[in-house]
């Protein structure tokens, strides 16, 4: 039985893998909130209001 060679298909594998995370990374990170330090330092920065139960 002839032995094959792997790297050919090493290298398709590994390719084949780039294309799908390069076509599918912009899909993928438009579904992830965004988590800038700016907005969380300006949520922390203004007070939110607080509706007091009794009123």
């Amino acid at each position: 039985m002839p032995q094959l060679n792997p790297h050919p298909w090493f290298s398709i594998f590994i390719t084949s893998w780039l294309i799908l995370i390069i076509i599918l990374l912009p899909k993928i990170k438009s579904h992830i909130p965004n988590n800038s330090p700016t907005n969380k330092k300006n949520m922390l920065t203004t007070p939110m209001p607080w509706t007091w139960p009794w009123t």
